[in-house]
């Protein structure tokens, strides 16, 4: 496992993948991100993320600017973080591809 990445604020990951602090949230609770959660509880508190999360974060991001659904989005995205094809390609329906290019 890499080593925890913390933001400032979540405002900062958002900022990063180019989406609002709010759909970041949304993934949060609809599971497609798993941050590290500190021990405080309640309102307010500071997410951990590791380096993985953080990349799977920025690559939904991606995804979602380009149109492709939160969904598939986050399945692809964790795929291409966590299990990356030798040729950079990730089918996601029949005839659709995607394409990763730096």
């Amino acid at each position: 496992m890499t080593e925890p990445y913390t933001a400032r604020h979540s405002h900062t990951l958002a900022r990063q993948a180019n989406i609002s602090y709010r759909q970041l949230d949304e993934w949060v609770r609809r599971g497609f991100s798993r941050p590290i959660r500190s021990t405080q509880r309640g309102k307010g508190y500071q997410r951990v993320w590791n380096e993985d999360e953080r990349l799977i974060v920025i690559e939904m991001g991606r995804l979602v600017n380009a149109g492709i659904r939160p969904p598939e989005a986050a399945r692809i995205a964790r795929q291409h973080v966590t299990e990356p094809s030798i040729d950079g390609k990730y089918l996601i329906a029949v005839g659709v591809s995607i394409i990763f290019e730096d």
